[in-house]
């Protein structure tokens, strides 16, 4: 695997980014499915916004994979909304898709977390 990352490293990328896609898919599917979607307007927006973004990370993957120029813009670019990770006692907001590493600074707690998976939550 080591070598194989040493090889092709943007390969790599390509297939975290569509592994991102498909569980950010499968996660968004399941909160559709226990309802979040009836709560009201605002959260139909979150979740389409959310899939436009796996959809375009799994689009962007693809086109690694085949060498694409446009692959390289569109995953730079589905990577924004997961620089921030934002909170306080009201609010909180995360998205993450892929492999990822969060590092959090709260007062006096300080942490990381990491996972090879997709999650998104917004709490207000």
């Amino acid at each position: 695997m080591i070598q194989y990352l040493k090889r092709n490293p943007i390969k790599v990328i390509a297939w975290l980014q569509i592994w991102g896609a498909a569980t950010g898919t499968w996660t968004v599917f399941q909160a559709v499915g226990r309802g979040l979607g009836s709560i009201g307007v605002a959260w139909l927006v979150v979740v389409g916004s959310c899939m436009i973004v796996y959809t375009m990370a799994g689009v962007g993957g693809v086109w690694l994979l085949r060498a694409d120029r446009r692959g390289e813009r569109l995953t730079a670019l589905v990577q924004i909304p997961q620089i921030f990770a934002l909170g306080n006692q009201h609010f909180s907001y995360t998205f993450v898709s892929g492999a990822f590493a969060t590092f959090y600074f709260s007062g006096w707690d300080i942490g990381a977390t990491a996972g090879l998976a997709s999650k998104f939550s917004i709490f207000v």
